[in-house]
């Protein structure tokens, strides 16, 4: 069987074995626990999930909490040795070892107070605090096979990362064996005879790694290859293309990621933008998100007023505390001219003294669709009286940390939506020059600083029953948007692309096809 994945970037750390071919490691390696195509933790070599009740996650008097995962019998690595949960407490080793590339944001390395094995079947993680994403802890890439690499990392820690073993020697637990891979081009999969649950029904899989969207597409309509993995495999119009003329499967479009707006709340140039939610909320009001809906996603996803995609477990639960912008260009006006603006002659608002109001709107110049959003905002807002200037950041200026971190007005970026979109802006994450542009996690687009906020955040990842944390997150989002931190422009439809012959295949409507349900994945030919 044929699958086409985005390009791996270059191998740099250990979080990325295979080169950072990300996308396959459930096929060839097996967590303690995974991610279904909704993002729900499942059970894989852990026979469950950690939850407080079933008892395997303790909330402790001391304010600390337990975590504890049981083995299933049965699991062996590729070379016929049995996975224990020692396993695990190296792999653990290795990924808190700050000489090594980091495997885990501080949330996770900070809050771990000891990682222990009772025995070959039980592994427990004691934390500092309550934490909602501790019974992710073991997922596919923190799966190490310590009779293969405890003498190398304890002899030879400085080329540790080094080792063929994240590569061409790459050995592990999954369902699939790796028996080829050549770097940036493909990799040749092995059905893993031995793997506990049952051995898959595809006796081969060959991953082709494929950067250029218009060389994935030539691929599909010749029939190459029988299954896309990867959020951002097919453009919009590589995918409309692939559904009007591919005769050997189908093409499914479906919400996943977004593209939105955001404002600029440290540096902003003129000053209303962060210091006044009225001024963002008017200029949210003045945006036809519908019509660019429309016109750059064929109607084929909707307006993304919510951080959470339709699909996420927290949009629903969650809508009733959002606050929404519908497009409204004479109330904006008005709420423009109750911050005391008038228009002049030309058209365009100035302020008591004569000043003009100007912003500007940015975003890069590598995704076609987010340049084309920048210029639509940019006319109306001008047709609203308030002049925008636009700036498509070439690729040369893309790196440039203090010029993306610093922009002065607005800038349109894909991805962080979300829980990651929820709680990125934080203050540890606000871009400064203290910090080099970076931020903890350069995830604060907007440079937004509040305590109270961050308060919030903390509360919601260290709430642990759902109903409670999903209040939370409520009134997060309710936050977010009743001050206009982003606006959601759409939800980006992405294409799924399945071959007729391929049966069993999950989360197409999520925008991805998932694999850790490989094991039911059947090929007809």
């Amino acid at each position: 069987m044929g699958i086409g994945s985005n390009l791996p970037s270059p191998n740099s750390s250990i979080n990325a074995p295979l080169s950072g071919g990300a996308e396959i490691m459930p096929l060839v390696s097996s967590g303690l626990t995974a991610q279904d195509e909704y993002d729900r933790t499942i059970p894989v070599v852990a026979d469950a999930v950690p939850t407080v009740d079933n008892g395997q996650w303790r909330l402790l008097s001391d304010g600390r909490m337990e975590t504890t995962w049981r083995l299933r019998d049965g699991f062996t690595w590729h070379d016929g040795a049995p996975v224990t949960a020692t396993d695990y407490v190296f792999a653990m080793q290795v990924a808190r070892d700050r000489d090594l590339p980091p495997f885990y944001s501080a949330l996770f390395n900070n809050n771990i107070i000891s990682v222990e094995s009772a025995d070959p079947r039980t592994v427990t993680v004691t934390w500092r605090q309550p934490y909602i994403h501790a019974d992710q802890l073991f997922t596919t890439s923190r799966t190490m096979p310590r009779h293969l690499l405890e003498r190398s990392y304890t002899e030879e820690r400085e080329s540790f990362k080094d080792l063929p073993y994240w590569t061409t020697e790459y050995v592990s637990n999954g369902p699939y064996r790796l028996t080829t891979w050549e770097t940036g081009v493909h990799a040749i999969l092995d059905a893993f005879d031995d793997y506990k649950p049952g051995r898959p029904r595809i006796d081969q899989i060959e991953v082709r790694f494929i950067a250029d969207p218009n060389t994935m597409l030539a691929n599909v309509l010749a029939d190459a290859l029988d299954v896309l993995i990867g959020a951002r495999h097919l453009g919009f119009d590589q995918g409309l293309e692939a559904q009007q003329r591919w005769q050997g499967g189908s093409i499914i479009f479906g919400a996943n990621g977004w593209s939105a707006l955001h404002p600029q709340m440290s540096y902003a140039n003129p000053r209303i933008i962060q210091e006044s939610a009225q001024f963002r909320r008017a200029m949210f009001m003045s945006t036809d998100r519908q019509s660019m809906a429309d016109t750059l996603q064929g109607g084929l996803a909707p307006v993304a007023h919510s951080i959470f995609v339709p699909t996420d477990p927290l949009h629903e639960p969650t809508l009733p505390r959002l606050v929404k912008y519908d497009y409204d260009p004479r109330r904006a006006t008005q709420m423009i001219e109750e911050l005391g603006y008038r228009k002049g002659a030309d058209g365009a608002f100035v302020d008591a003294s004569g000043q003009p109001l100007r912003t500007e709107i940015r975003t890069t110049s590598d995704i076609e669709t987010t340049v084309k959003q920048m210029f639509a905002m940019s006319d109306s807002w001008t047709r609203l009286g308030v002049p925008t200037d636009t700036v498509a950041i070439p690729p040369q200026r893309q790196q440039d940390r203090e010029y993306r971190s610093t922009f002065p007005g607005f800038e349109v970026l894909q991805g962080g939506q979300g829980e990651a979109g929820l709680i990125s802006r934080t203050i540890a994450n606000a871009r400064t020059t203290q910090n080099n542009w970076t931020g903890a996690g350069a995830t604060n687009y907007s440079n937004y600083v509040n305590a109270e906020h961050d308060a919030m955040i903390a509360r919601f990842l260290s709430t642990i029953p759902n109903d409670e944390r999903t209040r939370v997150a409520g009134d997060l989002l309710n936050h977010l948007s009743d001050q206009a931190l982003y606006l959601g422009i759409y939800y980006i439809a992405r294409p799924t692309v399945v071959r007729n012959e391929l049966s069993g295949t999950v989360g197409r409507d999520a925008g991805t096809v998932a694999t850790h349900n490989i094991l039911h994945w059947d090929l007809s030919r």
